[in-house]
Formats: C-alpha cells, structure tokens, sequence
C-alpha cells in the first residue's frame, strides 16, 4: 500500500468506514470495519491525519487514534456536507471527510480532554434537570388551573385529559339530575336555561375552580344540599 497522506473515517455505534488518499489525491484505502478491526488496524498503520465528524463519542476516538500516533480534525457535520458527491451512505461520508480536511479554510473543532467531557456532561445534566423541573412544573399548574392564564377555566390550552374527565363527571352529574336526583339550585336554574351538554361544560368549569381553590387553600369540600322542595321542582 502506497503512503496515505490523509483519511475520513465515517463513525457509527458497530461499522466504521475508512477512505484514504495519499499525497497525488489517489484513493488508496477504502474499507468498512467492525469497531475492534478499525482500531487494531490503525494501532499498525503509520501515523497520518484522520478527520472525523465531530460528535459526542468522537471526543473518545480521537484520543485513542492520538495515542497511536495519529493526528486528528473535527470537523462538524454541516462543513463536511456539501463536500459529498453522491446519496449519503457511509462510504460517501468518509470520501466527503477526506475532502473537507484538505481545504486550507476548513474549521476545525479541538479534541476535547476526558475531564473536560466530564465537565461539560455535569453541565449538560444540569441543564436537562432544570428543563425536567420546568416541564413537570407546567403540567402541575395546568392540572389545578386548567391553563397558565385563566385560572380555573376549561380552555383548549389546558390538560387534555383532565378537562375530558371533568366533563364526562359533569355529564354524569346531569345525568343523575335528570334522573331524579337532588341538584343544587345553581345547577337547576342552569338547567332550565341550557342544553344538558353546555350545562356539563359550565358545570366542569365550575368544578375546576372549586378544585383549584381547594388545592391553594387546604380547605376541605363541603357539599350543599338542594331543598326538597326545589329537588321536587326539579
């Protein structure tokens, strides 16, 4: 094998792609290997450069092809793209690879040390439970408001599920209403002026604001019952 001036290797989780050139441009490395085979086989290869898309893991390969005595670029994937001829495999990305590191103006990303990944992974956590915090922040204050504006309101920016399960309790309320049962008086007087499906979504709104003042509170609910004589009515 003649000697390779430079080589793109393509990275993936198992199957890793080498394209190499040497000094006159002339492929002479094209192979696909299994993890274990790559890096034994570039431990015995003469030291040369080998670009690689920057990512998480390739932080680690770096590293390890830089003990073998390898010089090594990074280079992030939005530079290496336009340099690649034909549909996006991984036989094309290293070709594009080798091609991108030769150009005198490409950028390049440093190798970073394993302590300063571990740095960097503290911060990422950190991050991810902040936005965690946030999100289960939201969905608790959309459960007892039902939206993060109109408290105590049924709206289409509340919860999904529990404004469909405060209206089918309100509908059964309705329900046992209709069927004689004792309503309170506001819900009698409702009843005469709505149909029973808006008189259920009004009952549901109504719901959800006894709950909301219920959860700010720490009071307990205390239900009123109707007069006979208006249950009668009813």
């Amino acid at each position: 094998m003649e000697q390779i001036s430079r080589i793109g290797m393509d990275t993936s989780k198992h199957i890793f792609q080498l394209h190499g050139v040497t000094a006159a441009e002339e492929p002479v490395l094209r192979k696909k290997l299994r993890r274990k085979e790559m890096f034994a086989f570039l431990e015995m290869l003469a030291p040369t450069v080998i670009a690689i898309e920057a990512c998480g893991t390739s932080h680690h390969c770096a590293r390890l092809l830089q003990s073998f005595g390898h010089s090594v670029k990074l280079i992030a994937p939005q530079l290496v793209k336009p340099y690649v001829k034909r549909g996006k495999d991984d036989a094309a990305d290293a070709e594009a690879l080798c091609a991108a590191m030769s150009r005198p103006t490409m950028r390049f990303a440093p190798v970073k040390t394993a302590e300063q990944q571990a740095a960097l992974m503290l911060v990422g956590a950190r991050d991810r439970l902040i936005r965690n915090r946030t999100q289960l922040t939201n969905a608790i204050r959309g459960h007892s408001t039902a939206g993060k504006v109109r408290l105590g309101v049924i709206t289409r920016a509340g919860d999904k599920g529990l404004r469909s399960v405060l209206v089918v309790g309100a509908t059964t309320v309705i329900q046992h209403a209709q069927r004689g049962g004792r309503p309170s008086p506001w819900l009698t007087e409702l009843l005469k002026r709505k149909s029973p499906k808006l008189a259920a979504v009004a009952l549901a709104n109504k719901m959800a604001r006894i709950a909301w003042k219920l959860m700010i509170t720490g009071q307990t609910y205390t239900a009123k019952s109707a007069p006979a004589a208006l249950a009668g009515a009813a």
